[in-house]
């Protein structure tokens, strides 16, 4: 009785760290995607604003 309890218990703490451990791999999935289109977006501006000037 004790060994079947103590694999649940494993067993429930594998599944909620697989679950944690998920969810903070989707979370910093989500910054990278952020800070990629952020970098972009400024490395558009950069570009823009560069060519919007006068050569000389």
């Amino acid at each position: 009785m004790k060994s079947i309890l103590s694999s649940r218990l494993i067993q429930s703490l594998g599944r909620g760290l697989g679950y944690c451990v998920s969810s903070l791999q989707h979370l910093l999935m989500r910054a990278a995607v952020a800070i990629s289109l952020k970098l972009c977006l400024f490395t558009a501006r950069t570009l823009l604003n560069a060519s919007a000037r006068p050569q000389s």
